[in-house]
């Protein structure tokens, strides 16, 4: 960075020593993946994502009505089904 704002010339060499002396901390007990609980809160929150699965909920419903199971509606209406999941 020195470099880049001294506006000196940047090796790869110079690169190269500049990210290996670059410590990465880690903290072993931080979580791997976000607590279900904070996306559902967020997700709830965004009224396209709402809409979307209104959206779902009624072809569901009514594919499961008129059809019985997924599989058998028309191709059409599976796909739209599986794009709006």
């Amino acid at each position: 960075m020195q470099d880049a704002y001294l506006e000196s010339d940047i090796t790869n060499n110079r690169l190269t020593r500049a990210f290996t002396h670059i410590s990465i901390r880690c903290n072993p007990s931080a979580l791997k993946e976000v607590p279900r609980e904070v996306i559902d809160r967020l997700l709830a929150t965004d009224p396209e994502i709402n809409n979307l699965k209104r959206q779902f909920k009624e072809l569901y419903t009514r594919i499961k009505w008129e059809y019985k199971f997924i599989k058998r509606a028309p191709k059409e209406i599976r796909e739209a089904y599986k794009k709006l999941g």
